[in-house]
């Protein structure tokens, strides 16, 4: 019994010695494995597609960016033309996008200068007479705060002058909900609408010339005149088309539509249709139609309800 005893504690120490190394040899593959497994899911994460990141819905990443980041873009358009005519036009069109986490900012600028003239009558034909010069200024503040992989909700305001169409400054506040209801790698089409307040101030020469006109006895032809700031609230709605058919190209559609909520036939539109095309990593030709309709514009004054602008510039990107 003893001898027996003794055989199988000689037999398992056997396999305990032998079972060691295995063992040992075990758990560091099976820590090497982990290690692989985790150096992978690094990689993956360096290898995750942040192209166009300021397009696309912060929680379409996966993980999602914990850092913070930033885009710039710039556009800048010149036309000239000399002749019968001579006229300058000056367009700039900039963009700075700040990400962080769900949060997403953007700051757009543009920017419009024309100046037109003709010559004048003989014998000083040679120097011309001034028929329009006119600057533009518009900041959009937009901040968005993406709530699902679709969905996003965003306050936002703008700021718009134009001594051309006599408004010294009008301030346009809302707050809506948007949506991405295509998100194809190569094709995004998006919608946003919102509800908001809008306050509307004239330059003084428009209050001028309804003064004149005023004596002239056909004041009821400028509608809802307000010697003060006009208020009230609006309806603002948006949709967006982004198509990259080849690589370098973009395709930029956007229709905004804003329209007085106590009366229907107060209200605005902006078509745009832009291509962009990659020449360097930060530098592409950009060209886009523009088209603008103001149902509300003063024709009396001079100010046509359809405005329409076709360019050619250069875009710098970082």
């Amino acid at each position: 019994m003893g001898n027996r005893l003794l055989r199988v504690m000689i037999v398992w120490i056997a396999m305990l010695v032998i079972s060691l190394p295995l063992n040992s040899f075990a758990e560091e593959s099976a820590n090497a494995k982990s290690e692989e497994q985790k150096e992978q899911k690094v990689e993956v994460k360096k290898e995750q597609d942040m192209s166009n990141w300021w397009t696309r819905n912060p929680l379409t990443f996966d993980p999602m960016p914990e850092k913070f980041l930033w885009h710039f873009e710039s556009t800048y358009q010149y036309d000239r033309s000399t002749g019968n005519w001579t006229t300058d036009n000056h367009l700039l069109n900039s963009q700075l996008s700040l990400r962080y986490n769900r949060f997403t900012n953007h700051i757009r600028y543009n920017f419009d200068k024309r100046n037109v003239a003709k010559p004048t009558a003989p014998p000083n034909s040679d120097e011309n007479t001034d028929l329009r010069k006119s600057t533009m200024h518009e900041i959009h503040e937009d901040f968005r705060y993406a709530i699902t992989k679709r969905l996003y909700a965003a306050p936002g305001v703008f700021y718009f002058q134009d001594d051309y169409s006599y408004i010294d400054e009008r301030w346009t506040y809302y707050l809506g909900l948007g949506a991405d209801l295509i998100t194809h790698p190569l094709f995004k089409l998006s919608v946003f609408g919102a509800y908001g307040y809008e306050t509307l101030r004239y330059i003084d020469e428009y209050h001028e010339t309804y003064n004149i006109v005023k004596d002239w006895g056909i004041d009821e032809s400028i509608k809802g005149y307000d010697p003060g700031t006009e208020e009230g609230d609006v309806a603002y709605l948006t949709e967006t088309i982004r198509l990259f058919p080849y690589y370098g190209i973009m395709v930029t559609q956007e229709l905004i539509y804003v329209a007085d909520v106590s009366d229907t036939d107060i209200y605005r539109w902006t078509f745009k249709i832009g291509v962009d095309f990659k020449i360097m990593e930060h530098l592409f030709v950009s060209t886009e139609y523009k088209e603008e309709y103001d149902n509300d514009a003063n024709e009396l004054l001079g100010v046509r309800k359809r405005d329409q602008t076709t360019g050619i510039g250069i875009k710098v990107v970082f």
